[in-house]
C-alpha cells in the first residue's frame, strides 16, 4: 500500500514499499483531477532503476527532478483544459491568457510594452464590434483592423505580428486548431533595398552633421562604418565600460556575441573630440547632452541626409553602415573570418552579404579580372577600353 510523501518529492508523488525493503515511486494525481489523456500513474524516475532506496541520494534526486517536471506539465495540461472550456472566446480573455504566459513574461520590458499597446488597439477594435468569437475570426477581420493603419507600413507589420501571437495563444488554449492568417502577409510592399555606403558618403554625411552642430552623430556614422556594429549597441557604449583604452568591448544585444574591436588613432581622436563632460556615453545628442534616443537619432540623421541629398541619389540609411563595413573590409582584402571577428556576423552571414552586394556594386569583377589577367602576363592597360559599370542590385535591378 502506498503513501504520499512530503519529504522533498512534492505533491502527487506516491511511495509504495516493496517486500525486499525497496520502494517504488509513482506520480499519481487524484483520479478526479486527471485531464483527458493523462495516465493515472507514471513511475519515477521515468528512466533508470524502477525500485530504489530512500537513503540513496541519487535515486531521491532523480525522483524529485522528474516529479517537478511532471507537476509542471500536469498543471499546464489542466490549465489548457480549463481554457478550452471557458464558455467565452473573446479577444480580451485571450489577451489575459497571453499576458500570463512565459512567452510574454520573458520578453524585455520594451517589447512587453509594445505588445501590450498593440493588444489594447486590437481590443478597442473588438469592443467596437461587440467582441466577436475568436473562433470565427478570419484574415478578413484582421485586414479590417489593419485598414486603419494603411498609411503606416511599419505599424501594420507590427500589429499583424501581434495578431499572429494572439492566434497562436488561441491554439495553445485549444480554441482553434490553426491560425487564420496566411503565410507571407497581406501583399505588403517589398522590403526596401539597403544601399551600401562609400567612404565618400561617410565623409559627406559626417561633415554635414558637424555643420548642423551634431558632432556626436558625425562620430557615430564614422564608427558604424568602421566597426559594422548595430546602431542600438553602439549608441549605448560608455567611456571606460564598453569603450576602454581604444577598444570597443561588449556583447551584442541581438546574439550575445562578444566583440573586441581595436580602433585606429584617427577614430579615437574623433571620439575624444566629441566627449561631453557629465555624460558617460561615447556618442551624444548635442541638443540634450546625453545619449541619442532612437527617435531623436532618426530625425537628426534624416535632417543631415536631406540637407545633402541630390535628385536621383540613392537613399542611404544608418542601418546600411553595418553591411557597408563588411563590403569595405572585403575590398581591403580582409578575410571572411577577420570581417566576422569585427562585425560579429556568422561566417555564413558574411558570405551572404558579400554575395548580395559585392559582385558589381563596387567593381569587384573588374578587380578580379585584372588580377587574373596580370598573373597571365597581361597589362592593366588592356582594360582601358572598358566603360564604367552601372550600379547593380540583386535580381538584375539597375540603378544609375
Amino acid at each position: 500500500m502506498g503513501y504520499e510523501t512530503t519529504a522533498g518529492f512534492g505533491e502527487y508523488v506516491v511511495i509504495s514499499p516493496t517486500e525486499d525493503g525497496l520502494v517504488e515511486a509513482m506520480f499519481a494525481p487524484p483520479q478526479e483531477l486527471l485531464p483527458e489523456g493523462w495516465p493515472p500513474k507514471i513511475r519515477l524516475p521515468e528512466l533508470g532503476e524502477r525500485y530504489g532506496n530512500l537513503s540513496n541520494l541519487r535515486y531521491c534526486q532523480a525522483v524529485a527532478e522528474d516529479a517537478a517536471r511532471l507537476r509542471e506539465r500536469f498543471s499546464e495540461r489542466c490549465a489548457r483544459v480549463a481554457l478550452s472550456d471557458t464558455g467565452s472566446y473573446t479577444l480580451p480573455l485571450l489577451a489575459e491568457i497571453y499576458f500570463k504566459r512565459p512567452n510574454y513574461k520573458n520578453l524585455s520590458a520594451p517589447r512587453r510594452s509594445k505588445y501590450a499597446s498593440n493588444i489594447r488597439l486590437i481590443i478597442q477594435w473588438s469592443e467596437a464590434r461587440c467582441h466577436p468569437d475568436v473562433r470565427t475570426l478570419s484574415e478578413m477581420d484582421v485586414d479590417d483592423f489593419l485598414e486603419r493603419f494603411r498609411h503606416q507600413d511599419a505599424k501594420r507589420i507590427d500589429l499583424r505580428t501581434t495578431w499572429s501571437i494572439l492566434f497562436k495563444t488561441a491554439i495553445y488554449a485549444g480554441w482553434i486548431k490553426q491560425t487564420p492568417l496566411s503565410r507571407g502577409g497581406w501583399g505588403r510592399k517589398p522590403a526596401r533595398q539597403v544601399m551600401i555606403w562609400s567612404a565618400d558618403d561617410v565623409a559627406r554625411h559626417a561633415e554635414e552633421a558637424r555643420r548642423q552642430k551634431q558632432p556626436g552623430l558625425a562620430a557615430l556614422i564614422e564608427a558604424l562604418f568602421m566597426t559594422g556594429q548595430r546602431i542600438g549597441d553602439m549608441s549605448k557604449t560608455r567611456w571606460d565600460h564598453e569603450f576602454v583604452e581604444g577598444r570597443f568591448i561588449f556583447a551584442q544585444s541581438k546574439t550575445g556575441q562578444v566583440v573586441n574591436i581595436p580602433v585606429p588613432e584617427q577614430l579615437r581622436d574623433s571620439l575624444r573630440s566629441v566627449r561631453l563632460a557629465g555624460s558617460p556615453y561615447v556618442f551624444n545628442d548635442f541638443r540634450t547632452a546625453t545619449q541619442f534616443k532612437p527617435l531623436d537619432l532618426h530625425y537628426a540623421f534624416q535632417s543631415v541626409r536631406d540637407a545633402i541629398a541630390k535628385p536621383g541619389d540613392p537613399v542611404l540609411y544608418l542601418k546600411g553602415l553595418r553591411h557597408s563595413c563588411v563590403c569595405q573590409m572585403f575590398r581591403a582584402n580582409a578575410s571572411v573570418a577577420e570581417i566576422a571577428s569585427v562585425t560579429g556576423h556568422l561566417l555564413a552571414r558574411v558570405h551572404s552579404i558579400l554575395e548580395k552586394y559585392m559582385p558589381d556594386r563596387h567593381g569587384m569583377a573588374m578587380i578580379g579580372m585584372k588580377r587574373a589577367h596580370l598573373s597571365r602576363g597581361g597589362a592593366e592597360s588592356d582594360f582601358a577600353h572598358v566603360g564604367p559599370s552601372p550600379v547593380m542590385e540583386s535580381r538584375g535591378r539597375t540603378h544609375p
